[in-house]
């Protein structure tokens, strides 16, 4: 979230999605066309410099709040360790969130999941059940469970039902998607660094 105020938006800092570096300079002046507002910015890292799009609701005052960067989109990190399909599926749906394609971004989020279980080698006979497995084997604990599962019926939800999804709810579907990831591969791998064997 990137808040800024409309008489001093000169001055925000947010972090860069091309190199994950602080940039805090507007190249422009704000436009707006009575409902949402647009602003450029630039990457302060000498060897990024790379120009930034964000967009604000428009409140018609002189406040606007809730801003996201919508150009470029965030890329999804790429780390070791974490298996190349369930990042393809998670680097689409946020691709997908990044467009405003809230829908397609849940039902991305949720092949995230897919991927997840696919790699770990659950067993069951559809998602549901590979979930519960994950948590039986004691892969994922049962509040990462209920955070998969939960992403499973939102994305279950999106195709058979077809109603839209509102920006909040994929954000924070795109966000807890992403701690699952993290918790599931990326901090075991960290751990192992400081790992020391029980004496």
């Amino acid at each position: 979230m990137i808040t800024s105020n409309y008489d001093t938006a000169r001055e925000v800092t947010i972090l860069c999605p091309c190199c994950n570096g602080r940039f805090t300079h507007a190249r422009n002046t704000m436009s707006n066309n009575g409902r949402v507002a647009w602003e450029i910015y630039e990457c302060r890292d000498p060897n990024c410099k790379a120009l930034i799009l964000v967009e604000y609701p428009w409140s018609g005052s002189s406040r606007i709040i809730d801003g996201r960067i919508v150009y470029p989109y965030s890329i999804a990190p790429t780390l070791e360790g974490v298996p190349e399909k369930v990042m393809f599926n998670y680097d689409q749906a946020v691709r997908s969130f990044s467009a405003s394609a809230n829908n397609a971004a849940t039902v991305m989020a949720r092949a995230s999941i897919e991927a997840i279980t696919q790699d770990k080698q659950a067993q069951g006979s559809n998602l549901k059940e590979k979930l519960k497995w994950l948590e039986n084997e004691r892969i994922i604990s049962p509040m990462l469970w209920e955070w998969a599962d939960t992403i499973r019926m939102w994305g279950n939800d999106t195709v058979h039902e077809l109603d839209p999804i509102d920006d909040d709810t994929a954000k924070y579907i795109i966000e807890f998607t992403w701690e699952l990831i993290e918790h599931i591969y990326v901090r075991p791998s960290l751990f192992d660094n400081i790992r020391r064997e029980p004496t």
